[in-house]
């Protein structure tokens, strides 16, 4: 690790649970609570200026999740600082391919929740790659199933391919 230009870190097993807030006293404030999300955290030891570092987000058969870059500005965008980083994937897929004058009414477009299961996250820097893979586990508190996960996700995919 000390010795390589970047290394990403395997992630520990992540919940799949529904966190939020409404608004109002927030008790969560005396701590810090685990981020509604996948975790990454990686080190960037030696990376030159305009340099591009990539994390693929992929099935474990490498279909392609999302893809995201220290290029890409706003909120999903990598930091590359030197020394330690992290990254908060929260577990979507892709939303609706936008275009000008699209309207949403009282939605975000946010893609449909990975189900719980084994993906991989692929690091890219300067030609080399580091991968790690990593699980998604269902919140213990439901009773959901995963055949009942895999149907729900796969009802959103054609909903969001099919509008």
């Amino acid at each position: 690790v000390v010795d390589a230009d970047f290394f990403l870190f395997q992630p520990k097993p992540t919940y799949r649970m529904a966190q939020g807030g409404w608004g109002g006293t927030d008790l969560r404030k005396e701590g810090q609570n685990h981020p509604n999300g996948v975790l990454f955290q990686y080190m960037v030891n030696q990376m030159d200026e305009g340099e591009e570092i990539t994390l693929e987000i992929r099935e474990l058969d490498d279909d392609l999740i999302q893809t995201f870059s220290n290029k890409k500005k706003g909120r999903q965008a990598l930091s590359a600082d030197k020394g330690g980083n992290r990254f908060i994937w929260e577990m979507r897929y892709p939303g609706l391919t936008e275009f000008p004058g699209m309207i949403f009414y009282s939605s975000t477009n946010r893609g449909p929740k990975a189900p719980p299961g084994k993906y991989k996250a692929v690091m890219t820097m300067k030609g080399k790659s580091v991968s790690q893979e990593f699980e998604i586990i269902a919140d213990p508190r439901l009773e959901t199933t995963p055949a009942q996960y895999q149907e729900q996700f796969d009802y959103l995919l054609k909903v969001r391919y099919e509008v």
